[in-house]
């Protein structure tokens, strides 16, 4: 036992031997770091304590309020030091496994970076194929092609092609309000839809003609169809076979799904579909272009003439004749703008 705890000394009682005393009892404290059974009773901020748990364990501390930092344990009889491990939060054992769990997370991140050829590679995984982005670059990156209606092999582009087109299988049903069967299509009203088939399809619907799904009786797995956006529902008749399949390609794509085409969206700005908001550019077509327009409304203009020869009654005298203004402007209405490329994920 190496603390001593010396009490403030009063140099009108304090004899000689017993200042030495008291200064050889700091000394020992101070050389041996506090060495004790239990903290200090005279512990200060800052101070480093020694506690001897056991013959073999002590447990190194630093003083800090009345929550003392354990620095770490030592062995004095092989003079093994271990560092602390946030100690009265976690155990050991649960810092280990912690650390175990994030060392096993960081190997798997760092292998599938590895796996990476560039950042071009790193943002394919964090960018979905079919994703649209204005670029001012003279050519698109790695990865991305222009927006220009161009068509591709669905087996070079296999991922955009996924994004742009969705098919499966469908079944149809013969008579008034003919009622379209595919499982979680994930179509909304006014998007587009045709068919094909390996054997007769009902009277009513012919193969590649685009179709448009109707909001009314939309379902997750089924919808039915017009020849126009919010048009009269289709009936079919007569009688079918074969497996139908039914394609949704906004852009377009071959009937037999070989090639697709990419957004055409040079000069153009980009809307978002109404999804089934009403009065919001309703009925319009998911994927399909729009030229551009004025809002409907009027400008009053009159200007006053003069009668001439023989009027009747009513007539006579000045009167108002209607016209209307000289045109003005340029060939489309449009905002101030910056002209760039539209590029599209693969």
């Amino acid at each position: 036992m190496t603390q001593f705890n010396m009490n403030p000394i009063n140099p009108a009682v304090t004899s000689g031997p017993d200042l030495a005393n008291y200064l050889q009892g700091v000394r020992d404290a101070a050389y041996s770091s506090h060495l004790g059974t239990s903290r200090p009773a005279y512990v200060r901020d800052g101070m480093v304590w020694i506690k001897s748990v056991s013959a073999s364990t002590w447990e190194l501390y630093l003083a800090n309020g009345s929550n003392d930092a354990l620095i770490g344990t030592l062995n004095p009889a092989t003079n093994a030091f271990a560092a602390a491990k946030v100690a009265g939060v976690y155990t050991s054992t649960q810092i280990d496994a912690l650390v175990a769990i994030i060392n096993g997370n960081l190997a798997a991140l760092f292998n599938d970076l590895n796996e990476k050829a560039d950042a071009s590679a790193l943002a394919a995984a964090t960018t979905p194929a079919g994703t649209m982005a204005p670029y001012s670059g003279v050519r698109p990156p790695s990865g991305w092609l222009r927006c220009n209606g161009a068509s591709y092999l669905a087996t070079a582009q296999p991922a955009l092609f996924a994004a742009l087109v969705v098919s499966a299988t469908a079944t149809i049903t013969i008579g008034t309000n003919a009622t379209v069967s595919w499982a979680n299509h994930g179509l909304g009203a006014d998007f587009p839809v045709k068919f094909t088939t390996t054997g007769t399809l009902p009277t009513g619907i012919t193969a590649g003609t685009t179709y448009y799904v109707l909001a009314d009786s939309l379902s997750t797995n089924s919808f039915r169809i017009a020849t126009a956006p919010g048009g009269t529902p289709i009936t079919t008749s007569g009688t079918q076979s074969g497996t139908h399949k039914a394609i949704c390609a906004p852009f377009g794509c071959a009937n037999d799904l070989l090639s697709f085409n990419v957004p055409e969206g040079r000069g153009e700005f980009f809307r978002g579909h109404h999804g089934g908001r009403a009065s919001v550019d309703d009925l319009r077509v998911f994927g399909s272009w729009q030229a551009d327009e004025i809002r409907s409304h009027t400008h009053a203009y009159s200007r006053v003439a003069s009668g001439t020869g023989i009027q009747p009654a009513a007539a006579l005298g000045w009167g108002l004749v209607s016209s209307e203004t000289e045109a003005r402007g340029g060939a489309e209405t449009r905002p101030r703008n910056l002209s760039g490329h539209w590029i599209i994920k693969t």
